[in-house]
């Protein structure tokens, strides 16, 4: 619900220098044009994380229906990829050829071929809801969800490292462009989630999607915080319901899905926000988008709510 201070009438004279201040806004950074490439099914049923390989595949994960599609960047379904040990998988990642699974209900993450064999099963510690995998050289970064936190597991299980609830000391915030500080409240500081969600790597290392607090974590390949990207609001133009995010546009910026408002945004190397995506003149508006990810020149995105993949690229 909004505060009654968001509920009162804007004076006139407030009114001229809001739209004093649009008129600065440069019109090339709100209209982010792209072009829908390929529009894919599957038979998916609400699909939640993808990853792409060499050939620009996506690796798709229909945990409901308990396994990986294989999606061609023409769309066309390539093969599924099942295990018996699948209960309801989530997320996943490509690295040197292996594909990670992240299952919670089953508390484990699956290494298997890009074929889809079987490798290793790696047993996290108990009570852990791992919703997402990452893959380092050294190490294994999980999204522990319901307990606000990162895992660093080494890849025969043993818990390294613990970021967020459980962790470590918390580090003093460091002041960026473009970046306002939260307040210090729980869950607001430096490495404290609020729900961490689907993680993607980026020039430097990783990050995470801080979902309920609707923003991004950037952290070097060791663990060691980086920036942040990005704040809650609900506007439309800051970020409500972050769920995937991809460091492949424009050089070093991003694009991030929000779920809720059904919305991709990007951001410039900078992070500053560069708007939202547009569609023929129009914001691109999906169900529910969550998982993107490069594909070559392009973009794969996962509509969940839509349960349909989308490829596109900006022209």
């Amino acid at each position: 619900m909004k505060s009654s201070s968001c509920l009162r009438p804007i004076k006139p004279l407030a009114w001229l220098g809001l739209l004093l201040a649009l008129s600065l806004v440069p019109r090339a950074a709100w209209a982010v044009e792209v072009r829908i490439l390929q529009d894919v099914k599957a038979g998916t049923t609400f699909p939640t994380d993808l990853a792409t390989d060499a050939k620009s595949n996506a690796y798709v994960v229909d945990g409901l229906n308990r396994r990986v599609v294989v999606i061609s960047p023409q769309g066309q379904l390539l093969r599924e990829i099942t295990n018996p040990g699948f209960v309801n998988p989530l997320g996943n990642d490509i690295w040197k050829d292996r594909l990670y699974v992240s299952d919670p209900e089953a508390g484990s993450i699956f290494v298997m071929g890009l074929e889809g064999k079987l490798l290793q099963t790696i047993q996290l510690p108990g009570n852990c809801d791992p919703v997402d995998v990452l893959a380092l050289e050294d190490k294994l970064v999980v999204s522990d969800n319901d307990n606000h936190r990162l895992l660093f597991v080494s890849y025969d299980g043993a818990l390294l490292q613990v970021i967020g609830r459980g962790g470590g000391e918390i580090k003093p915030m460091r002041r960026m462009a473009g970046m306002t500080l939260p307040d210090g409240r729980p869950g607001e500081r430096v490495e404290e989630f609020k729900f961490p969600g689907i993680l993607a790597r980026h020039q430097n290392g990783f990050m995470v999607i801080d979902v309920l607090g609707g923003r991004i974590q950037a952290y070097t390949r060791l663990g060691n915080f980086d920036r942040m990207v990005g704040s809650f609001g609900t506007d439309g133009e800051r970020l409500y319901r972050p769920k995937g995010a991809c460091a492949c546009w424009n050089g070093k910026g991003l694009l991030i899905t929000d779920s809720y408002l059904g919305m991709v945004h990007a951001y410039d190397e900078y992070a500053q926000s560069q708007g939202m995506l547009m569609l023929k003149g129009k914001p691109w508006r999906l169900e529910g988008p969550t998982a993107i990810a490069c594909c070559g020149s392009s973009w794969w995105v996962v509509d969940s709510k839509a349960s349909r993949i989308v490829r596109f690229d900006i022209p």
